[in-house]
């Protein structure tokens, strides 16, 4: 990817071209400097069936498609086997600063749910959409896409990147060729807006998780002896103890139902509006 003071990345095709049909044959009835309405583009992706096992490449070509009709390019970042890929985008100048708004287009499964209606087909009711992904996270991806053609026009000073990755749900396998990509090839930005569902609040920290295995080793003894053996299952039995405690501690959530942060992590999102994301146009979902 060229750096130049405009939009830049590369695409790559997919396996069947009804994606990038489809918008096109969407593209004729509009005007290229409309804004497309968040709700519409929804529709498409939650039409596109990105479940962890599938591919995504038919939703990532469809996007791609999207933001070279508005003059903005995207870069395709395949898995080994390329049957699914993230897209990373620019658009503004090649320069320090600016966001990332970063998310993931795959979905978690809908097997052995009770859904009433097609979870890939969006539906409103009661003021929200509803279909399988529309909250995690299609209608943040929706709303990027859908200021897109306002962020082209404008004379940004800083850029604003698409950075959106496969299989976050089955072990975020897709983001650390994102990260890479996005290192390699964008100079270091400002902040990211990670688009997880969170009730319009801003968290400023994630929780993480550590692994660590711990062996026990006793020693055996005589049963005419037992006091000369040491048990492993003693201590071991402690320390599945002590984990408890520190669980009750670390993973209270306040009275937030979000777990990802604490209480005291979250701020309100007002003062925030509007000024860095003009011309995206958030909406209510459900699924």
């Amino acid at each position: 990817m060229s750096r130049a003071s405009r939009s830049s990345c590369s695409a790559s095709s997919s396996r069947r071209s009804s994606p990038r049909s489809a918008y096109h044959r969407h593209r004729r009835h509009r005007n290229l400097d409309q804004t497309i309405d968040t709700a519409e583009i929804l529709r498409t992706l939650v039409a596109l069936d990105t479940t962890s096992h599938r591919s995504n490449l038919d939703l990532i070509r469809w996007m791609a498609a999207y933001l070279e009709g508005h003059g903005a390019k995207a870069r395709l970042i395949h898995s080994d086997d390329g049957a699914k890929a993230n897209l990373l985008a620019t658009i503004g100048p090649d320069v320090a600063g600016g966001v990332v708004l970063s998310g993931h287009t795959d979905v978690v499964p809908v097997v052995d749910q009770d859904w009433d209606s097609d979870p890939f087909t969006l539906v409103e009711r009661d003021g929200r959409f509803q279909g399988r992904g529309s909250a995690d996270m299609k209608g943040f991806i929706a709303a990027c896409l859908a200021a897109v053609p306002r962020w082209c026009r404008l004379n940004l000073r800083r850029p604003i990147h698409l950075a959106f990755s496969y299989d976050e749900e089955v072990g975020c396998f897709g983001v650390p060729r994102l990260i890479a990509d996005l290192q390699a090839r964008v100079q270091s930005p400002a902040l990211a807006i990670i688009g997880e569902p969170t009730e319009m609040r801003i968290g400023l920290a994630h929780r993480g998780f550590y692994g660590h295995r711990t062996t026990f080793r006793g020693r055996p003894a005589h049963s005419s002896d037992p006091s000369s053996g040491i048990s492993a299952i003693e201590p071991a039995a402690l320390l599945v103890v002590e984990l408890a405690k520190v669980r009750a501690h670390t993973v209270h959530a306040g009275q937030s139902h979000h777990r990802q942060c604490g209480p005291y992590r979250w701020r309100d999102c007002d003062q925030y509006r509007a000024r860095l994301l003009r011309g995206a146009v958030g909406i209510p979902a459900a699924g």
